[in-house]
């Protein structure tokens, strides 16, 4: 391995300018692929595309006009107005002639007034066809009827929804509000959303309308992707001049700073480029990639660094000083990198499609992160320094006086101190981990993507929405079997009873599944038949047939266009993440209620509740899988690598208790398992075991490659990797941490444990490994008296 390294060094001294502008041109072809980035902030990107809860989403998407929507809010001080209602009757139209808008972002439009009937002076439906309500049409009453006839309609449905016949009508009681439910053609661009609802806004400014309020799926990944920009830039920025200060105070040097942040920007810029080009979706996850590799590929810098001015001090020229550190340390960095990439690779292992994708981008980081640092960084040292011809008196820097520094000397004596008093360190490491396990059996989770972006105008929009009309989010049931069996539809209406019996209660005390919310193909049927399920296909198949032949309403959606497939639309009153597990629970605890009558019919559900409810599922086995798999890779490369199973498992003994560590940081904070804190276990494992690679990689190399006593080897060690470690764990804790500022709960939860897992780690590297390491070699000595006497001899 050290010929491969060295043969590597030599490349770098022959050949520094050519290597500099082979790394910009592949820099450009980066730049050129973050532009082709896209984003996906949706729940069913979270599981694979196996899972029944997204398979039903697609197919809702492809059969049905899809699941997401737009919802639209009017407020005013009385929206019954007659410029009011007809600005709503004609909003479809007006959306019809903006081409960049209509069947790009939305296609159609249900509104309140949509499936009113005509209703004569004594309050009762005008019979028309086969004795069916004649739909209103407001082009034919003057204002003072069309304001009298929706008046009537409100009062008749709200009546039929108090007996459970019906759905409640989406109009405030108090004449102050009425909400539009638009279906949403899927959009990826941000800007034509806020277009959207620029001429939403002046179209209902001009008819009289006091608020409007816009939410949905395309509004809330707008606000998400803004957020989202606005937290990666500026923490990105402090990030960066936190890690400057961090590296100025490490190395004194200009040169030295800029050189290490170039290595690290141009990793960032490659994987970005490498996100872009292979078409990775950026999301909430993808977050955590930027201050991973500002923090790893800093660390790989600052060891080669680190080691480039150890060789000098000792008297060797920058050529020499170079090839020595590439070929030593690149050895140690090069393990660190290797079971970093592993433990990378068991996000592979995930059932959620963005954790995979994760695991994918931080193995490519790491690998060129230490690429660049052993062939970039090298090869601008020694453009830099190469006809330097100053010894190592004159290459002190500044405040550097030769002698051991106080952060060196503190290091090493922290690290004797923990040494000499072995049974404290491992009492307190047996009470460490047997708090673990009570820690990790009493952890939370959650799952929540849209509560934590603060007031963005989709959230304020949803929360006057749910003022109004309670929670509007849809969950949905997909019936796949003849829909014009009169004995299926009645089956569905039972269903639907079954839902709304279900005595389900959200934890703000609402009822969750109200009659008058949940509405099925059933119930448009026998609303068309006097309130009853006609008793013959050939009626249900004409009342279908009648219409179909509308534009719009709510049958437009519910039904296939053959006819063999249909959906329940519940609209649930869910708030927290235990309220959308009950929906989901409730849902599909009374599937049972069709498939006993139909066993031949599928039922399945979908929507936000039931996608989140399936990737909590998924949060523990993945932290199980993905940590197992891991820690034992990293043991199985690690112990190849030093030859040697007694130095695999003290090396990452240092990641295992960091875990058992971050679960009583999750635990003691009150911090839930979510699908990014879940991921940080093998993110330290990946990541934290650089640590220990070098201090047990120093260690063999002070003490069993020479003839040190254990405590002298020890302070060697501590000595020599102590500082730089300090340094990588404070720019990489540093990194994370700063990522506790952001507005997304989640980012602020997963930056914090992250932090404070990289100082367990840090801690536990110099406490308690360097304790492990010194009792099996005071082992090995008495076991074996040659070395000694060897050493006596020289």
């Amino acid at each position: 391995m050290k010929k491969a390294f060295g043969w590597i060094a030599k490349q770098s001294e022959r050949w520094p300018w050519l290597i500099l502008a082979l790394v910009s041109v592949i820099t450009v072809i980066g730049f050129v692929g973050i532009t082709r980035i896209e984003s996906d902030f949706n729940f069913q990107a979270m599981l694979p595309e196996g899972k029944e809860s997204v398979q039903v989403f697609e197919e809702i998407e492809d059969d049905f006009g899809g699941t997401q929507q737009e919802q639209v809010l009017i407020k005013s001080g009385e929206v019954l107005r007659p410029e009011i209602l007809r600005a709503v009757v004609g909003y479809q139209a007006f959306l019809e002639e903006q081409p960049a808008i209509w069947g790009k972002l939305v296609d159609t439009v249900d509104t309140p007034l949509d499936d009113m009937y005509l209703v004569d002076e004594n309050g009762e439906y005008v019979e028309g066809y086969f004795g069916r309500p004649v739909f209103l049409v407001p082009d034919d009453l003057s204002d003072e009827e069309l304001v009298a006839r929706v008046e009537a309609n409100l009062q008749i449905q709200r009546e039929v929804a108090r007996q459970g016949e019906g759905t409640s009508p989406l109009v405030a009681e108090d004449g102050t509000a009425l909400l539009m439910n638009l279906n949403q053609v899927v959009s990826e661009s941000d800007t034509l959303v806020s277009d959207f609802e620029d001429l939403t806004r002046e179209y209902f400014a001009d008819a009289g309308v006091e608020d409007v309020f816009i939410t949905g799926s395309a509004s809330w990944t707008r606000d998400a992707n803004k957020e989202v920009a606005r937290d990666t830039s500026t923490l990105f920025v402090i990030a960066f001049a936190f890690i400057l200060v961090i590296l100025f105070l490490t190395f004194l040097r200009v040169t030295d700073v800029l050189f290490t942040m170039a290595v690290v920007m141009v990793a960032i810029v490659w994987v970005m480029g490498f996100t872009g080009w292979a078409h990775i979706p950026f999301n909430y996850i993808s977050i955590g990639i930027m201050p991973l590799l500002l923090g790893l590929g800093i660390a790989y810098a600052i060891h080669v660094l680190s080691r480039y001015y150890e060789e000098r001090k000792r008297g060797g020229g920058p050529v020499l000083a170079t090839r020595n550190a590439v070929t030593t340390v690149g050895v140690a960095v090069f393990m660190t990198a290797i079971t970093t990439a592993i433990g990378f690779a068991s996000f592979g292992i995930s059932e959620m499609p963005p954790m995979r994708s994760f695991g994918v981008l931080c193995l490519v980081g790491v690998l060129l992160s230490f690429l660049l640092s052993v062939t970039m960084l090298p090869a601008a040292i020694i453009l830099r320094d190469r006809k330097s011809k100053k010894k190592v008196g004159l290459l002190k820097k500044k405040g550097d006086t030769g002698k051991v520094s106080v952060i060196d000397r503190a290091l090493v004596w922290v690290s004797l101190l923990a040494e000499h008093h072995r049974a404290v360190v491992m009492l307190v490491t047996a009470i460490v981990v047997g708090l673990a396990v009570f820690s990790s059996l009493n952890l939370d989770t959650k799952a929540d993507f849209q509560g934590n972006l603060g007031d963005t105008p989709a959230a304020v929009a949803d929360s006057e929405i749910s003022s109004y009309f309670g929670g509007q989010e849809n969950v949905y049931t997909l019936i796949k079997g003849d829909m014009t069996d009169p004995g299926l539809l009645q089956i569905m209406r039972d269903y639907e009873q079954a839902l709304a019996d279900s005595g389900a209660v959200a934890e703000d005390g609402e009822i969750m599944f109200l009659r008058g919310k949940i509405v099925s193909l059933a119930d448009i049927v026998a609303r068309q038949n006097q309130g009853e399920i006609p008793t013959s296909r050939e009626e249900v198949v004409d009342i279908l047939e009648f219409l179909q032949g509308r534009s719009g309403g709510e049958g437009a959606r519910i039904v296939s266009r053959d006819l063999d497939s249909a959906i329940v639309l519940s609209t649930v009153e869910s708030g927290s993440q235990v309220d959308q597990e009950t929906v989901t629970d409730v849902l599909r605890n009374n599937q049972y209620i069709i498939t006993e009558a139909y066993p031949e019919v599928y039922v399945g559900q979908s929507g936000e509740s039931v996608l989140v409810g399936d990737v909590l599922s998924s949060l523990s086995p993945t932290l199980i899988k993905t940590s197992l798999l891991a820690f034992l890779l990293c043991l199985l490369v690690v112990s190849i690598i030093f030859r040697s199973l007694i130095f695999g498992m003290a090396a990452t003994s240092v990641v295992f208790l960091s875990i058992a560590l971050e679960f009583i940081a999750l635990y003691v904070l009150g911090w839930p398992l979510d699908f990014m804190t879940v991921m940080v276990s093998a993110l330290i494992i990946g990541a934290g075991i650089d640590f220990g690679i070098h201090v047990t990689h120093r260690f063999r190399e002070e003490w069993a490659l020479g003839c040190e006593s254990v405590d002298e080897a020890v302070r060697l060690t501590v000595g020599n990797v102590g500082r730089a470690l300090l340094s990588a764990a404070i720019t990489t804790a540093g990194a994370f941490g700063i990522l506790a500022i952001s507005r997304v709960e989640q980012l602020r939860r997963f930056g914090g444990v992250t932090a404070f897992s990289l100082v367990f780690t840090l801690l536990v590297a110099l406490l308690v490994l360097p304790t492990i390491l010194s009792f099996w070699a005071e082992r090995a000595e008495r076991k074996n008296h040659a070395r000694s006497e060897e050493c006596q001899v020289e």
